[in-house]
């Protein structure tokens, strides 16, 4: 009984240390990667999350700069405006960011751009995996989505953007590149709407604010048939 006590307590003593040199070991990785070069990189996201025992990481999503023209009528000078509806989405590593590219549906043109930017840099085209396109869709892409690094899952959340959801439309301001098949999303939060439960437009993040997003989504009716009328007519 006695050996058999002694050694269940040698049993629980080796236990403890292998645990606390395992708990040293996770603790010095983590502060060394604290301390690392590659610190913010994805594969430094999905090494912290390694050393701590952890499956999944949030990344932080990069603040950009959006090309938002004064009101409407400028909007509508530079960029076309559309009726889409997501159909495929896919996540890719790009940089230190996550980058997801969609592929829309077009339903409705309801404006088309006018004006040419001439100081815009070129619209990225798609990734060759969401080839080929039927005639009525086309790619575009915003900086957020879910991918997996060396075995972990890797999330950055876009606050400002949020990415779109399939099954739902969308009205969306854009700049197309000259085939049509790739498009930017330059106006960001600013032009993106969808659809509430009454039909009526809204903006994707209702923390902005903008003459766009006020012409759009302001007074009683802002509707889409009502938003129609007033691009036909003017008023």
């Amino acid at each position: 009984m006695l050996k058999l006590l002694i050694s269940a307590v040698l049993v629980i003593a080796v236990s403890s240390i292998l645990i606390t040199l395992t708990s040293n070991n996770a603790n010095s990785k983590i502060q060394e990667l604290e301390k690392s070069k590659d610190r913010g990189k994805l594969s430094w996201y999905a090494a912290r999350a390694k050393a701590k025992g952890q499956t999944e990481a949030r990344v932080a999503a990069p603040i950009l700069e959006y090309a938002v023209p004064k009101d409407l009528d400028d909007a509508l000078a530079y960029y076309s405006l559309v009726v889409v509806e997501p159909v495929e989405k896919k996540s890719y590593p790009a940089e230190d960011i996550i980058v997801s590219w969609y592929k829309f549906r077009l339903i409705e043109v309801l404006s088309s751009a006018t004006t040419i930017c001439t100081t815009c840099p070129d619209i990225t085209p798609g990734p060759a995996d969401m080839l080929p396109l039927d005639s009525d869709e086309f790619l575009a892409s915003t900086a957020e989505g879910e991918i997996e690094l060396d075995g972990v899952k890797l999330i950055s959340v876009n606050r400002d953007q949020p990415g779109f959801e399939k099954g739902k439309r969308y009205v969306i301001f854009l700049a197309f590149d000259a085939t049509r098949t790739a498009a930017s999303l330059r106006m960001g939060p600013s032009g993106t709407f969808e659809f509430d439960d009454s039909d009526q437009l809204t903006a994707v993040n209702k923390k902005y604010k903008h003459p766009v997003i006020d012409e759009l989504t302001g007074g009683a009716d802002h509707s889409l048939n009502k938003l129609r009328k007033r691009l036909k007519t003017g008023k």
